[in-house]
């Protein structure tokens, strides 16, 4: 068993619902936020949020960096 990659998802950043175009927000970051890469998919990131209980998927383009 291998442990999920970490990121840091930008302030600002939209929480989707789904890993679609048209998916609804769930939320909007309000600080940056350090997370648990789950997925990936369709350009997509599912994350579980490390600081506040959370999961969602952001953009690529959200993720700030990723760690081990």
């Amino acid at each position: 068993f291998l442990p999920n990659s970490t990121g840091i998802v930008k302030k600002g950043s939209f929480v989707y619902i789904l890993p679609t175009k048209n998916s609804t927000i769930f939320f909007k970051l309000e600080n940056e936020q350090k997370v648990e890469i789950l997925d990936k998919k369709n350009g997509f990131i599912k994350v579980l949020g490390s600081d506040s209980d959370f999961i969602g998927w952001i953009k690529r383009s959200e993720e700030r960096r990723v760690g081990k």
